[in-house]
């Protein structure tokens, strides 16, 4: 399903999108992310196997096409 809003700014959107949320969990990501085919599988098997408040996901930043392997994100 897709909503349309006028822009109130991040935070406040960020919570329209929550309320509108139906799940038991919910995946906040920005347009420029992504979701690898490996990370879904492996969300999928953690939130059907586990029982947990939350999930720790490590992050790959990439500039011009390669990894930045220094400094945290």
């Amino acid at each position: 399903m897709v909503y349309t809003t006028d822009w109130p700014g991040l935070g406040i959107q960020k919570q329209r999108a929550l309320d509108k949320a139906s799940g038991d969990w919910v995946l906040s990501i920005d347009a420029d992310e992504a979701v690898t085919p490996e990370l879904k599988k492996e969300i999928i098997q953690a939130i059907g196997h586990g029982n947990f408040d939350a999930y720790k996901i490590p992050r790959m930043t990439i500039f011009c096409g390669h990894p930045i392997k220094r400094g945290r994100s």
